[in-house]
């Protein structure tokens, strides 16, 4: 199954949050035993990670393992030092049997901070 797309706004200076679920067939798919990673990179083929949430990171966290519920975070710390206008993302989630399935992918888009 393809990735599917979804764009980003994240607003500088601010603490991001994005809550999804993960379905496949409509079921929500247990999380028990996965890891997940993303990164952010401008351009696509760049060797320079914007910034990177997984699992072990905390950036990632399965909030209802059952339910396929998880969060995405960024510190408003992380977003202040962001300088892009737009970049790109893909979310891979890791399988107990090492399986990987890119679960999301799209752009992000930073709201430039006014107040600092």
């Amino acid at each position: 199954m393809p990735a599917a797309k979804l764009n980003l706004k994240i607003d500088q200076g601010a603490t991001f949050r994005q809550t999804l679920d993960w379905k496949a067939n409509g079921v929500a798919v247990n999380l028990t035993g996965f890891e997940a990673r993303m990164q952010l990179r401008q351009p696509i083929d760049s060797p320079t990670i914007i910034h990177e949430l997984t699992t072990a990171n905390g950036g990632i966290t399965f909030t209802e393992l059952s339910t396929g519920k998880f969060e995405l975070f960024i510190s408003h710390i992380d977003t202040a030092g962001f300088n892009f206008s737009t970049c790109v993302y893909d979310l891979e989630m890791i399988a107990p049997n090492t399986d990987v399935t890119r679960l999301i992918e799209g752009t992000i888009t930073l709201s430039k901070e006014v107040t600092r």
